[in-house]
């Protein structure tokens, strides 16, 4: 069970906000921008499910990597002058057979994505330039759980929740062709999770135009609850991720 726990952490705290492309290029009347990209990162906090007490939350980046099955990840951005629209989705599918010594072998298998969507203003400047951002962030969990050598022994959960949020990126063009960023919002204020922020420097790479490699460091913070303490719906999560993201950047 206590797995159990720790892969409901992960999926609840990987987030796939990937900062647009750095550059310096003003803008025009209409800008695209597709960005794929991997996020490498662990989870760490404190989780609890129905009636079972606190259980410490702390996975590692490569036993994600061990129970992959499937992911997705992309973020694409459209701007008209200085206004623009962003939008992020993260798809990604866990499954295992796990060794426990008190019930035997379990079956696992998780399911989440996670959907964001932002409205932005720019403000131009000599250096660089500063975003304004506000929107949600939708996150829908689903694990199943099953003992093998007793098919009537099993959990499920299916957690939905939505974030309004709030933040701002600033990024400073270098000599040359580097770019440096910082990304920081926060939300929930209590109409999805009570409590969440996320931080996110980076540096990136102009090769042309049209293409940017970038590289980020992503900690984000979420402190979630749903149900009634004590019961068996009862869900809570306090955590936070962090690890580097890779992306490749595509504007035209």
């Amino acid at each position: 069970m206590k797995k159990y726990v720790i892969g409901m952490a992960f999926l609840f705290g990987v987030n796939l906000a990937f900062g647009q492309e750095m550059t310096d290029r003003p803008p025009s009347d209409w800008e695209f921008t597709v960005a794929p990209y991997m996020f490498f990162g662990s989870v760490s906090g404190d989780s609890r499910l129905g009636t079972l007490e606190s259980q410490e939350v702390d996975l590692k980046f490569k036993d994600v990597l061990k129970n992959l099955q499937f992911a997705f990840m992309l973020h694409g951005e459209v701007h008209k002058g200085n206004w623009g629209l962003m939008a992020d989705y993260f798809y990604l599918k866990l499954g295992s057979d796990i060794d426990t010594p008190e019930s035997g072998v379990l079956d696992i298998e998780f399911k989440q994505s996670i959907f964001e969507l932002f409205g932005s203003y720019r403000i131009q400047k000599e250096w660089g330039w500063y975003d304004v951002y506000a929107g949600i962030r939708s996150w829908n969990l689903k694990l199943d759980l099953q003992l093998r050598d007793d098919a009537s022994v099993g959990a499920n959960g299916d957690q939905n929740w939505v974030d309004p949020v709030i933040g701002g990126r600033i990024y400073y063009k270098s000599p040359g062709d580097f770019i440096l960023g910082m990304r920081a919002d926060l939300g929930g204020f209590g109409l999805g999770s009570d409590f969440t922020y996320n931080l996110q420097p980076g540096v990136g790479y102009q090769f042309s135009d049209v293409f940017t490699l970038m590289l980020q460091y992503k900690y984000l913070y979420s402190d979630y609850s749903s149900g009634t303490e004590g019961t068996p719906n009862f869900f809570a999560l306090d955590a936070a991720t962090n690890g580097p993201l890779l992306g490749l950047v595509f504007r035209f």
